[in-house]
């Protein structure tokens, strides 16, 4: 009797795991009661979970030029510096970048990009002297 109570305790520790993934926890709950909790959970903690659903319940938003996800209550992108235009702005809003904004994003890649010559040996970051 006990090994029964603890297989469904286990599943229901698979079926909220699953959950805070984004998965179906009714689903894993199943499967971890007809199978076994640790299969359920081995197949719980091998599938990926679903940003989307993760970023909803966390009361995060999309950001619209770059498809990141922020805080809910971010003013600007920090990925790409995308100025939401008030507080609660749903993800369908519409754009408005200017040139300067464009601008600015392409001097922070340029800044971000790497030096190629900083990853290579010395004697081959050095420039090549001209022959005699």
């Amino acid at each position: 009797m006990t090994i029964f109570l603890f297989w469904i305790i286990f599943s229901i520790l698979v079926a909220v795991y699953a959950n805070n993934k984004g998965r179906s926890g009714a689903g894993f709950f199943f499967l971890s009661l007809l199978l076994s909790p640790l299969i359920g959970f081995i197949v719980a903690a091998v599938s990926s979970p679903q940003r989307e659903k993760v970023a909803e319940r966390s009361g995060m938003k999309k950001c619209p030029a770059c498809a990141e996800y922020v805080q809910g209550e971010a003013l600007v992108c920090r990925f790409c510096a995308y100025k939401f235009g008030g507080v609660g702005l749903s993800a369908n809003a519409e754009m408005s970048i200017t040139a300067s904004d464009i601008e600015k994003m392409e001097q922070r890649l340029q800044d971000q990009s790497p030096d190629p010559r900083k990853n290579l040996p010395w004697w081959k970051a050095t420039p090549p002297s001209e022959p005699l």
